[in-house]
């Protein structure tokens, strides 16, 4: 942000300027003397004493005094006081750590520790989401988008994911139609696991005729993602693809003793299931069909895995990292489908080959649909695959199921 926008921002929201706030908590911290002509105008020594006392109580929680990093009673202060305050502590190796805060903003403004001690915030001028990229949005944008995210329990992209996405919505608000592609998952068996960060798990032994765990998620969040299209006033394509092309799985035929025919048969139960079960304004189909037929998807995945093959990796950003970083935390599930492994790079060709049917996906997707963002419920760590041919935004659930 622009330096002469913050401290107009500052000025108008009556924050406290990051220096200012600064040296009056280094004060605070090493009890020295606070007078009033050290403070800006309409903060009281009061005030300050105040917040005085309740680090003074909170130090109390701290038996060692050598506290590291220095103002982590205050963050501890504040969670007390900001829900969604919290922070992330990195050593990094080094003697002095990286905390990375996650707290309210004033029009996507990170505000100083003071001013949130002041309670400088409302519900009327803060915003949650803590990106750069995001004060390209209008203000209202920004708190339906943050209500959406929140509402639907999504997953946070990092900075350059969810610039792609907010590029996205701009070319939306600019009155270009938008296409949102949902992606399926077929009613694979699960069973609940009675860990609340994790309730269910696939088991894969069987597959049903209706609504998976990922389906349902999927059908959960759609009302709220048609608030907040409307909200925004954009003009949306929505399209759902049920994973038809899982069907000509050798293995996954094999494991749930189906043959291809019966296998989509009960896809197509599953896709009809979906439309029943909402009220939204969408189109459904197999995936094959948005495709022109099995022939031409399997043209897609031998085009992927050819590419892949020489190396390039197109837009995706896939490196060996990522693919152990996947395999990690696949491992769990692809033992129980394909059985356990050695090591963890011998779990690499299952996420290749599985990465591929994404890749298949993400050319379809840039051949049919313009300006589309894909809005999954299955693993996001898969995602980087759409993006083959061209970069396409995704949003994702947060996974309930493992």
């Amino acid at each position: 942000m622009q330096k002469i926008i913050a401290e107009k921002i500052i000025k108008n929201s009556h924050l406290i300027p990051g220096k200012v706030s600064r040296q009056i908590l280094q004060k605070i911290i090493y009890d020295e003397e606070i007078t009033k002509s050290m403070l800006p105008d309409g903060i009281t020594v009061s005030q300050i004493n105040q917040i005085k006392k309740l680090y003074q109580k909170e130090l109390s929680n701290f038996p060692d005094k050598n506290i590291s990093p220095k103002y982590f009673p205050f963050y501890c202060i504040l969670k007390n006081n900001i829900p969604n305050f919290s922070w992330v502590i990195e050593n990094n190796g080094s003697n002095k750590p990286t905390v990375k805060i996650s707290a309210p903003r004033v029009n996507n403004l990170r505000i100083s520790l003071l001013s949130l001690l002041l309670g400088k915030i409302s519900n009327d001028n803060s915003t949650p989401l803590n990106y750069s990229c995001i004060d390209k949005l209008p203000a209202s944008a920004i708190k339906t988008l943050a209500i959406f995210l929140e509402t639907v329990d999504a997953i946070y992209p990092p900075e350059q994911e969810m610039s792609e996405i907010v590029d996205w919505i701009l070319r939306g608000l600019q009155g270009e139609t938008l296409t949102i592609f949902i992606p399926v998952c077929p009613d694979y068996s699960a069973v609940p696991t009675g860990d609340p960060a994790c309730p269910m798990r696939h088991t894969f032994d069987s597959l049903g005729f209706g609504n998976g765990q990922i389906a349902q998620r999927l059908i959960n969040a759609l009302p709220h993602l048609e608030e907040m299209l409307t909200a925004l006033n954009l003009k949306v394509n929505i399209i759902a693809g049920a994973g038809d092309f899982e069907a000509f799985s050798e293995s996954n035929l094999k494991r749930l003793n189906l043959t291809e025919d019966e296998f989509l048969q009960r896809v197509i139960s599953s896709k009809n299931a979906f439309k029943n079960a909402t009220t939204v304004n969408l189109s459904i189909s197999m995936i094959t069909d948005l495709c022109g037929g099995k022939n031409n998807w399997l043209h897609y995945m031998d085009t992927a895995s050819k590419q892949f093959l020489k190396g390039d990796v197109g837009s995706t950003r896939v490196t060996s990292k990522i693919l152990l970083d996947i395999a990690e935390k696949r491992r769990s599930l692809y033992s129980r489908w394909y059985g356990e492994r050695t090591t963890l790079e011998d779990y690499i060709p299952i996420v290749l080959a599985q990465g591929m049917e994404y890749c298949a996906l993400g050319l379809m997707i840039a051949d049919h649909y313009s300006n589309c963002l894909v809005f999954g419920g299955d693993n996001d760590c898969m995602r980087y695959f759409y993006s083959l041919k061209e970069p396409i935004p995704t949003l994702y659930l947060k996974r309930y199921y493992c």
